[in-house]
């Protein structure tokens, strides 16, 4: 079978690697690095910038006369050093599989061909379109948008003194990106047109969120509306209401839309669905032998999501198995973490659903304590046998924590039976130990 994908982020290289292992002939087009967005200018950048800033901040608390803004090109050349490491591996596991890695933009021609930068024809069973998404620069009242950061741009940058940044957007980018400043140094405005920050978690773990940026300093400001933004000699104005606010920076990080603008699909007769490419239960589009898998089908925008999208598709057409849904866990990789997982206490009461909840505060926590010294919880959701339901979690390395409810939930385990396991001290998994015991 002879397959063509098109996009080299967690979607389309899964996708490649489980055909290729099963002997099909599979070709990526990758027209940026392999990766995708994830790997290169999302995730695990990111992530990457995040720790040694919270370890460099660390250090300025012990040692004053440190500043963290000295080691700013250091930690961006270590953030270099572990993306291109991840992207060696994963170049030789392609190569190893036996996946053929173009390095070039593919587009279509008409709707069962595709054509190169350099005008080459291919055609093939079957097309997986997997090119995932961009950050998105919203309409704002300003001349020229360009001069502005974005999240892409941000983690290139580096200052040596400190800004005055104005972070247009309080969802998990602009978060992650304001405290990523704020530990350098920096002074930051966040400002959000939604009621609240953090929209898409639950209300208890944004408030938790909430107060803990604001407690180191970070500003935030919510049903904010941004009347003008203008320029003097030395500084950005924003204007949201309450009088011009001057900024040396203005950080745009309000989300990203379904990348299918280099794709040419007005050769096609491709259905779209608001922006995104329209898609069935098996990631099939209208056209029979077309397939889209990741962010660029309008789902959640999340690497392993894209990973299991790309796994499942590859699954279906290999061997039948029909896709399913999964428990999907969601995280804020703020130093003190937000992660959930599964049905919310919010969603529950919306639903009018009976289930029992239980909550336990860690804020006393050894671990917890060393690592953030800040308040912390962790929530069960249950139903009416003590099956997990849903989870959630303020914590540091929350991210962590919520893998084992994912395992929870999928297994249905009555939760009675595993009341008494011992777990290690001192780590952040007592947490378990601790709500457990609320079960027993």
């Amino acid at each position: 079978m002879k397959l063509l994908i098109i996009g080299a982020g967690p979607a389309g290289t899964e996708a490649s690697l489980k055909a290729a292992r099963a002997g099909w002939d599979v070709t990526l087009f990758a027209k940026d690095q392999l990766g995708g967005v994830c790997l290169n200018e999302g995730c695990i950048p990111t992530k990457s910038l995040l720790e040694d800033a919270f370890h460099l901040n660390k250090t300025q608390q012990f040692s004053p006369a440190f500043n963290p803004l000295d080691a700013s090109k250091t930690i961006l050349e270590h953030k270099s050093k572990v993306v291109t490491g991840l992207r060696v591996s994963l170049e030789q596991e392609l190569k190893s599989a036996g996946v053929k890695v173009l390095a070039k933009k593919a587009s279509f021609k008409d709707d069962r061909t595709l054509v190169d930068e350099d005008g080459v024809q291919y055609t093939s069973d079957i097309i997986v379109i997997a090119t995932g998404a961009y950050p998105t620069m919203p309409p704002l009242p300003y001349p020229d948008l360009d001069e502005f950061l974005n999240s892409r741009s941000l983690l290139e940058a580096v200052f040596e003194t400190p800004q005055r940044f104005c972070v247009i957007g309080g969802g998990v980018i602009g978060l992650e990106l304001s405290s990523y400043l704020k530990l350098m140094g920096h002074e930051v405005h966040v400002i959000e047109a939604a009621p609240r920050i953090l929209l898409s978690a639950p209300k208890e773990l944004a408030m938790g969120i909430e107060r803990d940026l604001k407690s180191n300093g970070i500003k935030i400001q919510v049903n904010a509306k941004i009347a003008s933004i203008t320029r003097d000699d030395k500084s950005y104005l924003v204007d949201t209401g309450i009088g011009p606010q001057a900024y040396d920076q203005i950080l745009v990080a309000t989300g990203r839309k379904p990348n299918i603008g280099n794709l040419s699909l007005e050769n096609t007769h491709l259905e779209l669905e608001r922006g995104a490419i329209k898609v069935d239960a098996h990631y099939k589009t209208n056209l029979d032998t077309v397939y889209a898998v990741g962010d660029v089908n309008g789902s959640i925008q999340l690497a392993h999501n894209a990973s299991d999208q790309g796994e499942q598709l590859m699954d279906w057409l290999i061997h039948g198995v029909e896709p399913k849904f999964k428990t999907m866990p969601f995280g804020l990789y703020t130093p003190l973490q937000a992660a959930w997982v599964g049905l919310s206490e919010d969603d529950a009461k919306a639903k009018g659903l009976e289930v029992k909840i239980k909550k336990v505060l860690i804020t006393a926590l050894a671990k917890q304590k060393i690592k953030v010294d800040t308040r912390g919880f962790i929530k069960f959701i249950l139903d009416a046998e003590d099956h997990l339901l849903g989870a959630e979690i303020l914590s540091a390395d929350a991210t962590e924590l919520i893998g084992t409810c994912v395992l929870l939930i999928d297994a249905q385990f009555d939760l009675k039976q595993i009341s008494h396991s011992v777990l290690p001290h001192p780590t952040l998994s007592e947490a378990f130990k601790f709500i457990l015991k609320q079960i027993a």
